[in-house]
């Protein structure tokens, strides 16, 4: 059943930005998280998660950051500094409510977002976990896509120069080639979506999506973080995810989803990222499955395969 979430808004910068606050119903949240959307999403692609975290007791605050959905910034712009702001104030959002306020935050990122929260938990000591869908931490362009992106590159400045708007590549287009779910049925809805056609990428304005360095920090996050990613993922495959695991020193666990692509939160086996996540935050904020307290240190480390991975 879909849980009506409140109509929020903050202040980020200069920007205003507007959420989703689903809140557990008739029982006091046990945790909060704030759920980061990749490049050219919008948070009503998440209501289904929200609701699902809600009902298993956790405040999740679902923003549309800075120049997407209803948000104000420049429309399809990706700033990783912008998009750090945003989840700040957002965390400073719920300390100012009486039914989230004190509560331990995780943060959870999709793709771009993935990129957000990683970044934004080595300068905030207020997010106390992490949980990684298909998180962009390196160049995940292929050679050609890197070659013609430099030589529109030009062109984006002169036009930007001339008329103060950008150049404007139809997501829709560069998608063709990609599918961003493995289900077809689902992917055939996401292609049909007027949200999903009317986005762009903005050139200049949006590399920050697609070439990223954050694999090199891996070593320096330190709280307890979950990597998932979709086996099937064909924008950013998982052996991106998987070296990232590799350079983290902190508790960790990478989960491999099975028929799930890039998008796993709206792809078929969805309801696993959410169990996932739930669990997940329940563990790091002192809560076991159905909300049973944790010894001490049993939290501390997460067993994983001798090979890094497990199956989710």
């Amino acid at each position: 059943m879909d849980c009506q979430p409140l109509k929020i808004s903050y202040t980020s910068g200069s920007n205003e930005i507007r959420g989703f606050l689903f809140l557990p119903r008739n029982v006091p949240s046990t945790a909060a998280v704030i759920v980061c959307h990749g490049a050219f999403e919008f948070k009503e692609r998440y209501r289904e998660m929200g609701t699902y975290l809600a009902d298993a007791g956790i405040a999740a605050l679902i923003p549309d950051m800075n120049g997407h959905g209803e948000s104000g910034g420049d429309r399809y712009h990706v700033s990783i500094s912008r998009w750090i702001e945003d989840i700040r104030r957002g965390i400073d959002y719920l300390g100012t409510r009486g039914d989230t306020r004190g509560l331990k935050t995780a943060a959870f990122g999709v793709s771009t977002g993935g990129t957000a929260v990683i970044e934004t938990a080595l300068v905030e000591p207020r997010i106390d976990a992490l949980i990684l869908l298909a998180p962009t931490v390196r160049n995940m362009m292929t050679p050609a896509e890197q070659l013609a992106y430099y030589v529109l590159l030009p062109f984006g400045y002169i036009k930007k120069y001339l008329t103060g708007r950008p150049l404007k590549i139809p997501l829709s287009e560069l998608m063709k080639k990609k599918r961003m779910v493995r289900d077809d049925v689902l992917q055939c809805a996401m292609i049909k979506d007027p949200a999903f056609l009317a986005s762009y990428l903005p050139i200049p304005g949006a590399h920050q999506a697609s070439i990223v360095d954050t694999v090199k920090r891996a070593g320096a996050v330190r709280v307890p973080t979950l990597v998932m990613h979709g086996e099937d993922d064909e924008v950013d495959r998982p052996d991106s995810s998987r070296r990232f695991f590799e350079g983290l020193r902190c508790d960790r666990k990478l989960i491999l989803l099975p028929e799930t692509g890039h998008l796993g939160c709206v792809d078929r086996h969805r309801s696993a990222v959410y169990e996932h996540t739930a669990e997940w935050i329940r563990r790091c904020a002192g809560h076991g499955r159905n909300g049973e307290t944790v010894p001490a240190g049993r939290n501390r480390a997460v067993p994983v395969p001798d090979d890094g991975q497990m199956k989710g």
